[in-house]
């Protein structure tokens, strides 16, 4: 069969019936399960291993859908028997094609699959063209269809034909809903949407090193005042206009958006070679270019004789300094607009963005998503800082657990910037168990490496006391850690003690049950009650350092020494910290306190650092 059928050609080949196929956009599609099961439907109903959907271009004959995977290939459509089907316009059965002269030398009859017998029904579209073929054959020879199966046949052909428009429909449907929402209707520039995609599509690839962007984003001035005095048709054309006008200005690498009523960005991709060997090039760009689209809205503007004088400001932007994803760049662009039309007691204002407030909203977004993850991890550390006994030799008895979040860089992000954001995101119980459990297996290793009774102290956050199982969780991870609970005294602020008191004095009734000590912190920069207080389960009452360090000329002085007759009173211990001086030091002794911290005695040490301190005393 090295030749087309009589008038198969001009059929195939007619510029209508290949419209009609293409129209359909079905042609070297992905497989698709309705497809399938009409083949598989019809394999069963007519008792045949073959079932298969063949679409015919001018060129070749392609499968869509096939039960028999050596059948779902495509082949030149001069060597098919298809073409008959599609060409005469009816269902053309073949009970053996060795008795066909047409066929019974093709290599589908005489090789490998040896196929016998063909029954095939055309696919017929609603401009009345035939595009395929549904195809029942067999290896065996069968008997002709009878009237029956014709119909039957015919049927399920029409079925394929129905959801092949319905697909159709479905895309063209697709199509059009993308088209309103990522096309602007006045205008026919990309939409927000639109840009937005665009623009997650290359920032969002698979490069090694992915593009640089540039943004302008144009706010138009005065247009409100157009609308009110000459109504919409004007404003529009004007809009219409001035999107032309831009769109004349732009180079066949950039991108034209209309945004919102009074906004268009213009945007331009700068692959990473390029940026790489120039870095100006990209902001040279960019503020070239904002200043010539805002000097083209300056030109007037001419509506039905009316002449109209708007006014433009620029915000610029660049990836990935002002954003790392399409929405944070497109937000930045917002920002820096609308910080330019602030600015604009006159016109043609241009700012750069990255500035501000929406500097510190990305940074705090950024600092989240990488605490979740140091959450997740455990990558922090805990550094300790001595505790020393203020009566006797000022040796050292064991050391605060205060935790560190250690950067790729080097640096350390402190406490008092990520602890408030972990109680924010609900961080702050994992957080806080891991301190716990890390302090309880580094006080088993000093006590091995040291021989010495050590303790060290552990702080809890406020939200940590709403956690009714507390007690239970802590005194067991202490177990599983080897050390016993009298040996890590709980620092709790006093600040924490006056939302919910009821319920925290509880908690703390149930902490000292199991054998934990606890510490009062940050004592006298609270607003709890005093009467409140003396009947709280404390062992130590730690005086802050803001009175510690006003020791001992400040009038904080009268205060480091009135709160020591106060623990004395209640039968606590007391804790200064904040030593940081002699002066510091002779006071606080001289006055009673027990124990005392601070950098007088050392920095926080690590682990091994704090171990090696106590075995040199």
């Amino acid at each position: 069969m090295s030749n087309l059928a009589p008038k198969a050609s001009d059929y195939l080949n007619d510029p209508a019936r290949l419209e009609a196929l293409y129209r359909l956009d079905i042609l070297d599609s992905e497989p698709e399960e309705a497809f399938d099961a009409i083949t598989r439907l019809a394999s069963t109903l007519f008792d045949v291993p073959i079932a298969t959907i063949h679409l015919l271009d001018d060129e070749r004959q392609w499968v869509k859908a096939a039960t028999d995977s050596a059948h779902a290939g495509e082949a030149p459509v001069q060597e098919t028997v298809c073409q008959y089907t599609v060409r005469d316009d009816e269902v053309l059965v073949i009970p053996d094609l060795t008795d066909d002269p047409r066929f019974r030398d093709a290599e589908f009859v005489t090789g490998e699959k040896a196929l016998r017998f063909y029954a095939g029904a055309p696919l017929r579209t609603r401009e009345g063209h035939n595009v395929g073929t549904l195809c029942l054959m067999d290896r065996r020879v069968r008997p002709p269809l009878d009237g029956k199966g014709l119909r039957l046949l015919c049927q399920l052909a029409e079925v394929v034909v129905d959801t092949m428009e319905l697909r159709s429909a479905q895309d063209q449907a697709r199509r059009t809903l993308l088209r309103a929402v990522e096309e602007d209707a006045l205008t026919g520039l990309m939409s927000r949407r639109g840009i937005l995609l665009h623009l997650q599509r290359l920032l969002g690839s698979e490069m090694e090193t992915p593009p640089e962007i540039a943004m302008i984003k144009v706010r138009l001035g005065r247009l409100g005042q157009v609308l009110r005095g000459y109504g919409s048709a004007v404003s529009n054309q004007i809009l219409q206009d001035m999107a032309e006008r831009i769109q004349e200005t732009c180079h066949s690498d950039e991108l034209l958006a209309r945004l919102d009523e009074t906004t268009f960005l213009i945007a331009r991709v700068f692959p990473s070679d390029v940026t790489s060997t120039d870095e100006s090039t990209l902001e040279a760009w960019a503020d070239a270019r904002a200043r010539e689209v805002v000097a083209c809205v300056d030109e007037p503007f001419t509506v039905d004789g009316d002449t109209f004088h708007l006014s433009a400001t620029a915000g610029v932007v660049r990836s990935p300094r002002d954003g790392v994803d399409a929405y944070g760049l497109l937000d930045a662009a917002d920002e820096a607009s609308a910080s330019a039309e602030h600015r604009a007691a006159g016109r043609g204002i241009i700012q750069w963005g990255a500035s501000g407030e929406s500097g510190k909203h990305r940074h705090k977004l950024s600092l989240e998503r990488r605490l979740r993850t140091a959450v997740d991890r455990g990558e922090f550390a805990l550094a300790y800082q001595p505790i020393v006994d203020l009566q006797n030799d000022y040796s050292s008895v064991g050391a605060e657990a205060l935790i560190r979040w250690p950067q790729d860089d080097g640096s350390m992000i402190g406490p008092d910037l990520f602890i408030p954001l972990a109680e924010e995101l609900g961080l702050i119980h994992p957080m806080g168990l891991w301190v716990f459990e890390t302090a309880c297996e580094a006080l088993r290793h000093w006590q091995e490496a040291t021989g010495r009774d050590l303790w060290t102290s552990v702080n809890l956050s406020p939200l940590q006391l709403h956690d009714p199982r507390l007690a239970e969780r802590l005194a067991g991870m202490a177990t599983a850690a080897g050390v016993n609970p009298r040996q890590i005294k709980l620092e709790i602020t006093e600040s924490a003690l006056i939302e919910r008191f009821d319920e925290v004095s509880g908690l703390l009734d149930a902490l000292t049950e199991v054998g934990f000590p606890l510490a009062l912190d940050d004592f006298g920069t609270g607003h709890s009650s005093l009467s409140r207080l003396i009947n709280l389960p404390f062992s130590i009452l730690k005086v802050d350092r803001v009175f510690v360090s006003d020791s001992p000329h400040g009038p904080g002085a009268a205060v480091v020494a009135s709160l020591v007759e106060l623990a004395r009173s209640l039968r606590l211990e007391a804790l200064g910290e904040g030593i940081e001086s002699e002066a510091h030091e002779t006071f606080l002794r001289g006055n009673g306190y027990r124990f005392g911290q601070g950098y007088r005695y050392a920095r926080p040490l690590d682990g091994d650092a704090f171990v090696a301190r106590i075995q040199g005393e």
